[in-house]
């Protein structure tokens, strides 16, 4: 899970993006993003609203510093075809 933040936050990155930005800005499908935050591989997003997430900017950039320092393990399958039938 990501805990440290970048050593300086800058206004910008402390914002809240939505899914739409966060999309756009991460190269992951949406599912895989779910799948990651439930097994403690991403931040979790805020609840906004009842019908409306987001996530801290400067947690995701957090998460991205990690990722170049530490990769996460090849064998880490977030994608839907690990458990689908016949799959190999």
């Amino acid at each position: 899970m990501v805990k440290a933040l970048p050593a300086k936050v800058e206004p910008q990155d402390d914002r809240i993006v939505t899914v739409e930005e966060l999309l756009e800005r991460i190269p992951l499908s949406y599912p895989t993003i779910w799948r990651m935050c439930r097994a403690g591989d991403f931040p979790k997003p805020i609840q906004l609203t009842p019908a409306r997430i987001g996530w801290q900017w400067s947690a995701v950039l957090a998460w991205i510093d990690e990722r170049k320092r530490n990769p996460l393990a090849a064998e880490k399958n977030y994608g839907w075809r690990k458990n689908r039938k016949g799959a190999k």
